[in-house]
């Protein structure tokens, strides 16, 4: 199920953390990464 535009819940995948859509990056690293001071070019 898409929560929001590019972030995808499902059960099977990390056990229903939000990821990336068509990944398994979970929402949480991305966000994690950005807070610590890495830019979006050093995230993606």
């Amino acid at each position: 199920m898409e929560i929001a535009p590019h972030i995808y819940v499902d059960p099977q995948i990390h056990h229903g953390t939000p990821v990336i859509t068509g990944t398994r990056i979970p929402v949480s690293i991305v966000i994690g990464s950005l807070a610590g001071g890495m830019d979006k070019q050093e995230v993606m």
